[in-house]
């Protein structure tokens, strides 16, 4: 589209008089194209190095040559008045690409591609930080309410894997209950968990009729983990008290 809007004006140039509004007309139109591919070819740099230099290397050479040769023809006909003109329009142009690029960088926080994919505001912050725990060892007493009544549980814990004996209060049999169940450390969605299955009544392997409870992790400045809140297997979430036994 660019050649040939450019060609019909340059045919249409030299077959009339080369007059001031001629070549001030050629000389926009020329300029315009070559500071329009310049300006993309200043995006794609800010996303891809390679695709900007090709868009950047074909506007230099596709238009560059007329710039200058509409240069010389301005500076013999009009004794430079166009030439500088054009020279103070080029700059401008310039000026203007720059701000755009700047506006990209700074207010919508579009950096530049540098290093094959480093930015310039990468920090060495993370680099600082204490490797995440990925275990945990030891033993908790966690309590939480659920319904009005406390659920109070040992949760003993080796590496990615435990078990946990609770207490509670259980509304049907108007009697304090034991249910040992186990509990796995797994990781979904950037979140870890603790999540309690095969429920059994305390003490014996006989199954329980307890909905197995889901500890929801969270992670400290330190790297070390604790425990946020809990939801059984029925959505009913609580927040969770955490006691270190050891």
């Amino acid at each position: 589209m660019f050649a040939i809007v450019q060609y019909k004006i340059l045919k249409d140039v030299s077959s009339t008089p080369r007059t001031f509004d001629n070549y001030l007309v050629m000389s926009a139109i020329v300029g315009g194209m070559f500071y329009l591919l310049l300006g993309i070819a200043a995006i794609g740099i800010l996303f891809n190095e390679t695709v900007g230099g090709l868009l950047l290397l074909g506007a230099m050479i596709y238009l560059i040559p007329y710039g200058l040769k509409t240069s010389k023809r301005f500076w013999e006909i009009s004794y430079g008045k166009i030439f500088l003109y054009s020279f103070l329009s080029s700059i401008a142009a310039t000026i203007a690409i720059l701000c755009f690029v700047v506006l990209l960088y700074v207010v919508f926080d579009i950096e530049p591609v540098i290093n094959g994919g480093e930015t310039r505001g990468a920090t060495s912050e993370t680099q600082n930080l204490p490797p995440p725990v990925t275990e945990i060892n030891g033993s908790v007493k966690v309590s939480w309410f659920l319904g009005g009544y406390q659920y109070v549980g040992i949760l003993n814990l080796f590496g990615t894997y435990g078990t946990m004996r609770t207490t509670y209060f259980n509304p049907t049999t108007y009697m304090n209950e034991v249910v040992d169940q186990d509990m796995h450390l797994q990781s979904y969605q950037n979140e870890m968990f603790l999540v309690g299955s095969n429920p059994k009544v305390g003490g014996t392997n006989i199954p329980a009729l307890y909905s197995p409870d889901t500890f929801r992790l969270k992670r400290l400045p330190d790297g070390s983990l604790t425990i946020s809140d809990m939801c059984d297997q029925n959505g009913v979430c609580a927040l969770v008290q955490v006691e270190v036994l050891r």
